[in-house]
């Protein structure tokens, strides 16, 4: 069925805690569709918070919020978790409504975004926190970037968490960076603080005024190999100044509007594929063609982070 209230903790919603051992599962009953959204005209909203949850599983829910009257200085979210441990959405979907609207913003630790389609939103993910899983997800149509991983400052004034040992892997992002009007001012993936980061096995296309890959100059020993990134206006992969121990290796750049920009400090570049040039708009490409099989990082390369 279609439901119309949002679940919030600030707005009356009791959240369960489940444990590592025995999460809780939220989701519709077998072959149900369950559609969360709001009336048309409704201010601005987070569609699901949960603060300082645990141990909750989200699966096979759709959030639409094209209803949502949303404007710059009252953007709304999708999935919202602060200071949370082991949250998980899984099999869902979230369509924005605008260039306002977060797909799914949260900030704790093992929280894990798997199988989900997002669409329509300023970022697909926005991710803080540490030992954070996002894997095989359809993010498109984003007005900013695919996923943004950053230093977050808890709502609580705690603080800001450790921003280790996350895995961005597997997505298909594309359509993105579609309101910026300055070349690469968004990206499909960024890491952008903390060490032993990992961005692999990503599909990232159709980005004329974004780039690929942004490693920004305050993460460390960040580990990005076995991409495909084409059609992208900006570079393939921007590595920032002072980013030290990088590893960018076996991906492979298609019609990108520069290969690897590598500013950071004693990087390994090594075994990237490189065709460069003109991004070309409504590209052809599709989520996994043209993808190679990927061929696992070195063991010395892999961090522990995710589930």
């Amino acid at each position: 069925g279609t439901y119309t209230q949002v679940l919030h903790s600030l707005y009356g919603t009791a959240w369960p805690r489940g444990t590592e051992s025995q999460p809780i599962t939220i989701a519709g009953a077998p072959g149900a569709t369950v559609v969360l959204q709001l009336p048309a005209g409704t201010p601005t909203q987070d569609m699901i918070y949960v603060q300082q949850g645990a141990w909750l599983t989200f699966d096979h829910l759709t959030l639409d919020a094209s209803n949502l009257t949303l404007t710059a200085s009252s953007g709304g979210n999708g999935f919202r978790f602060d200071a949370s441990v082991g949250m998980r959405v899984q099999n869902s979907t979230v369509r924005g409504g605008n260039r306002y609207f977060m797909c799914a913003l949260f900030e704790g630790h093992q929280i894990a975004m798997v199988g989900n389609v997002f669409q329509n939103c300023a970022y697909g993910v926005y991710a803080s926190g540490h030992d954070n899983l996002i894997e095989g997800n359809d993010i498109s149509q984003t007005a900013g970037y695919g996923v943004h991983q950053y230093q977050g400052t808890p709502s609580s004034g705690a603080a800001p968490p450790p921003q280790d040992n996350n895995v961005i892997r597997h997505n298909c992002i594309h359509e993105f960076s579609q309101l910026r009007n300055t070349a690469w001012t968004g990206g499909g993936v960024v890491t952008a603080g903390g060490a032993n980061n990992q961005v692999y096995g990503n599909h990232i296309y159709n980005g004329p005024n974004g780039l690929g890959i942004q490693i920004y100059g305050t993460a460390r020993n960040a580990q990005v190999y076995n991409n495909v990134i084409e059609d992208v206006g900006g570079p393939c992969i921007d590595n920032q100044n002072g980013n030290p121990g990088a590893q960018i290796h076996d991906n492979v750049c298609r019609k990108t509007g520069q290969g690897i920009v590598d500013n950071g400090v004693g990087a390994l570049v090594a075994q990237n594929q490189m065709t460069t040039g003109a991004a070309t708009t409504g590209t052809t490409a599709r989520c996994g063609v043209g993808r190679p099989a990927p061929r696992p990082a070195p063991t010395h390369l892999r961090a522990v982070g995710g589930r």
